[in-house]
């Protein structure tokens, strides 16, 4: 048996793609605030089970530039 098909498989690039996203998210924060437009205490955060996984149901921000 080859040693290259025993353990688990993983994306070569998963690494580079979590740092883009978190420097993506990162960049965000520091130039917005981000303000439901309802009352965060009506926002229902439980996951939504769509069949092959779970998300977050939708809900809609406002994006404010910071000053």
């Amino acid at each position: 048996i080859p040693l290259l098909l025993l353990g688990k498989r993983v994306c070569a690039g998963e690494g580079l793609a979590r740092m883009e996203l978190f420097l993506l998210l990162s960049a965000i924060l520091q130039h917005f605030n981000l303000k439901p437009l309802v009352d965060p205490k009506d926002i229902d955060i439980s996951p939504v089970n769509i069949g092959f996984g779970c998300i977050p149901p939708r809900f809609k921000l406002c994006v404010i530039p910071r000053s």
